[in-house]
């Protein structure tokens, strides 16, 4: 590790400094898989990779946004939710205002997230139901609605909150992929959030590369949550990108 970023042929993890992108790119069911063989074969818990997500993100955000001070984090279910509650938890006890706003009856998430909800909820935060106000006066609105598994068209709910956070001038960072996107194609599922920044785990989605997702990503960077170089062996990726420094 030299600055704060530790170097390794997929990526390189976020706690400090630039990054370069990985070269390899894969299928949205390539990156579930690669995040399987993390948690099955190499023996690293579910909720330690959502924790790193979370913290990497955060890291992310101060280095680009100096001075951040408020954000506003919009959760829906699954484990792009709870990616978003640990972000918020560890915001909170950073001194950051936060407002974290449910799409999602947060008491019937499942697994790593709810044990995320649970730890937010523990540590004195309180979601709320959406309200478009919410996104005026905020330093940041984090988008972790819906994430790369994406398969059709956005449902209304999400449609009116995308919506509002398009039209407003706050700056957006999402979580994985920005919602709407479809994680293969690229193609915008009906409406999709326009992101200011997208900090993206684990392996690259083709979708943040084709079609309408480098549009929609804004700056993009990279967290492999310090996995192993094997958990990427065998499995294989359906483009690649031509090597540069960012």
């Amino acid at each position: 590790m030299r600055d704060g970023v530790s170097r390794t042929p997929y990526g390189e993890s976020i706690i400090g400094g630039e990054i370069n992108l990985p070269v390899d790119i894969y299928s949205a069911d390539g990156v579930r898989e690669l995040d399987r063989r993390a948690i099955d074969a190499f023996g690293i818990p579910g909720y330690t990779l959502m924790r790193r997500a979370g913290a990497a993100s955060l890291s992310v955000m101060n280095q680009r946004y100096p001075g951040l001070r408020s954000l506003l984090v919009l959760c829906g279910g699954g484990n792009n939710a709870g990616d978003g509650y640990v972000l918020a938890r560890l915001a909170r006890a950073a001194g950051l205002a936060v407002r974290v706003v449910a799409f999602s009856d947060p008491r019937k998430l499942k697994g790593d997230a709810a044990r995320a909800f649970e730890e937010y909820a523990a540590s004195g935060g309180m979601p709320r139901p959406w309200d478009p106000s919410l996104v005026a006066g905020v330093g940041m609105v984090v988008d972790a609605l819906i994430g790369s598994g994406l398969k059709r068209d956005v449902s209304d709910e999400y449609r009116a909150a995308i919506e509002a956070i398009n039209a407003a001038e706050t700056p957006v960072t999402s979580l994985d992929i920005p919602s709407g996107l479809d994680g293969d194609t690229g193609i915008v599922r009906g409406i999709a959030v326009r992101a200011n920044l997208t900090v993206t785990f684990v392996g690259l989605n083709s979708g943040l590369f084709l079609a309408d997702g480098p549009a929609y990503c804004g700056r993009l960077v990279f967290a492999d949550l310090e996995l192993p170089h094997d958990v990427y062996a065998d499995q294989q990726p359906v483009l690649h990108r031509q090597y540069r420094d960012e």
